[in-house]
């Protein structure tokens, strides 16, 4: 279909110069009714050309034609089309040329067309009103917020909703305010949508109002609050998220653990240190992460506590974050954790004491030169290269015979790199 058309073109374009629109509507007409998918390249078509297809969407008697030509303008992306087909858009008696004028448009991208879009937001066509909506949300510019928001009042909750989408696609902060206020909308999706689209604005105005929804009765809507506060990752968001902590669903107590890691503020770690004692191991496991992001030492027993969890995952989570917090020393915990029965646990151990470089944990490393896990051998070569202390080279001299050459050439290269 594609190179019948481009060769077609190619025939009915270089006759732009010596024939009038009319005749060019009329060699192009079985183009344009060939098929609703018509695609041509735009280097293809001349400005005859363009013409004819604009002439053959507001006067040919056919509205199949009329359609088909939306389609091929829209195909096209040439925003010399936006007056004829914003034209179509108003007056077309067909609502399929409609439809199709809406969607060229926000094919096109252009912001000018956002003066012949707004007007059919009053549309009584529902189905209009939804592909005008989609269409302001394309041409993606601040000046389409104003005719967006007044879409959040459209009796219809698809063209809210989209009206929604498109205003965090956006990303202006003049959407704040009525996305706000959307966020009290009755319907739980439309609520949802808002938080999503104010987390995509990432502007801290929103803050205050999202935390009030984080006491909104659907769950589906509070997880969505809490992921915006976390893209936000405003310090003033952390009473409200320390809160969210003891929501009743575990999905929301752990999205909030993770909000809190992403905003990094140190107000945080009181209430993720008492998450690390939660009911669910998930929760759990997503407080010692945050606590890794935050990286405050006042977190350093509380997660050594962690390391005897029940739940694996848990235990090899607080083992990263206590590597990630700068402490002077390695708590007894993280050390033992270094002959733990689990390969990852021990391997995350090592790396994690590697991060604090304490002396103490030289008799510990140096066993796990005859552990069967070379990877584990290699990340403890690795730890001791970190630690300033003369047991430490004793044990890196001896890695040099190590069965495993990567062991040996990390020992080599950790020798190299401290004496």
């Amino acid at each position: 279909m594609r190179t019948l058309v481009m060769a077609a073109v190619a025939i009915v374009a270089p006759l732009a110069s010596a024939l009038s629109p009319q005749p060019l509507v009329a060699a192009s007409r079985d183009l344009i009714t060939s098929g609703t998918h018509l695609t041509i390249a735009s280097q293809a078509v001349d400005t005859a050309a363009l013409a004819a297809l604009m002439d053959a969407l507001l006067n040919d008697d056919d509205p199949g034609v009329r359609r088909a030509a939306a389609r091929a303008l829209g195909e096209l992306e040439d925003a010399r089309a936006v007056p004829a087909l914003g034209e179509a858009l108003q007056r077309d008696a067909e609502q399929q040329v409609r439809l199709t004028a809406a969607w060229a448009l926000g094919e096109i991208e252009s912001p000018r067309a956002i003066e012949y879009l707004t007007p059919a937001l009053n549309d009584d066509d529902v189905q209009l009103r939804r592909r005008v909506v989609w269409a302001l949300g394309e041409i993606d510019d601040s000046r389409a917020v104003e005719s967006l928001a007044r879409a959040l009042d459209d009796r219809d909750v698809e063209v809210r909703r989209a009206a929604i989408h498109a205003l965090g696609e956006i990303e202006s902060a003049n959407a704040v305010d009525p996305l706000l206020e959307a966020l009290r909308d009755t319907d739980p999706q439309i609520r949802e949508t808002a938080a999503w689209a104010l987390g995509e604005i990432e502007n801290s105005r929103a803050v205050a109002g999202l935390v009030d929804a984080l006491e909104d009765s659907d769950t589906d809507v509070r997880l969505m609050v809490v992921w915006a506060l976390g893209s936000i990752e405003s310090g003033s968001a952390v009473a409200g998220l320390a809160a969210a902590l003891k929501d009743e669903e575990p999905t929301v107590r752990r999205k909030a653990a993770w909000a809190l890691g992403e905003i990094e503020h140190s107000s945080a770690v009181e209430p993720l240190m008492q998450a690390l004692r939660d009911e669910n191991a998930a929760v759990r496991e997503m407080a010692a992460w945050a606590l890794g992001e935050i990286e405050h030492p006042r977190a350093a027993d509380a997660l050594a506590g962690a390391l005897t969890d029940s739940d694996l995952r848990v235990r090899r989570k607080a083992i990263w974050a206590l590597g990630e917090i700068d402490l002077r020393s390695a708590p007894p915990a993280l050390i033992e954790a270094l002959a733990d029965d689990d390969l990852f646990v021990r391997r995350a151990a090592a790396y994690a004491v590697g991060e604090i470089a304490d002396p103490t944990a030289v008799p510990r490393l140096a066993a796990l030169l005859g552990d069967d896990d070379s990877q584990i051998r290699r990340i403890a070569v690795n730890a001791l290269a970190e630690i300033h202390d003369p047991g430490a080279y004793e044990v890196l001299v001896a890695a040099l015979k190590d069965e495993d050459p990567v062991v040996r050439r990390a020992a080599a290269r950790a020798l190299g790199r401290r004496y």
